[in-house]
Formats: C-alpha cells, structure tokens, sequence
C-alpha cells in the first residue's frame, strides 16, 4: 500500500480547504457557512502542520488509512468551534491570508496532534 507523509497529507488538505472556501481556481463561494467552516479547518490544519514539522521525520501512513477514513476529518471538523473572529466581514474577504489572519485557535493543538497520532 503506497504511504505518504503526514506532513504532505495535511499540505493536500489545505490546499482542499482553500478550494472548499473558494479561494483559488475555484469560483467563490456564496455559501456563508461552507466558507466559514473551511476557513476554521484550515487554521487548525496550519497549527497542526507546524507541529508536524517540528517533529522530524514526520510519520507516514498508508494512504487509505487518511483518506477512506472519516476520523482525521472528523478530528478536525470536532474542533472548529475553537476558532475564533469569524465574522460578517471575513466573509466576504478576497484574499486567504487576509482571511485567516482575521482567526484564531484557542484550543490544544497538542490533543488534537495526539488524536492524529493514536488514530494513525
């Protein structure tokens, strides 16, 4: 079964995040909540791709485990109510970064790595 790094699988997320949002070589979205829940995905999966980098190497897993699984997603999807300033005016933000630079994390990254990890 062909791996991959946890570290890729989390960047291939994030660009999905980003084309889910509408940002990209996708139309933008006129689905208020579609955009705010992937905006919010998508600042998790940054702090987690930190914390992935920080320790090297990375663990690789079988590429089916990540993506036939609901887990990894539901991990994250679990954790969306933690981020904060999403607001009427982010929505209708053209630009990514000027978007997520509006969102903030305040839950453990550390719990949600160890899920990740114990799932994997």
């Amino acid at each position: 079964m062909p791996t991959i790094s946890l570290e890729n699988f989390i960047i291939i997320s994030l660009a999905d995040t980003a084309r889910r949002a509408g940002f990209g070589d996708m139309p933008a979205t006129t689905d208020y909540e579609k955009k705010k829940i992937s905006l919010q995905e998508r600042i998790i999966l940054k702090r987690l791709l930190d914390m992935v980098k920080d320790r090297n190497p990375s663990k690789n897993v079988e590429i089916n485990e990540l993506y036939l699984s609901p887990q990894f997603t539901m991990l994250i999807l679990d954790s969306v109510n933690q981020v904060e300033g999403y607001s009427n005016d982010v929505y209708p933000c053209q630009h990514l970064v000027e978007c997520e630079n509006r969102l903030t994390f305040r839950g453990n990254i550390q719990d949600i790595y160890d899920q990740v990890i114990n799932h994997l």
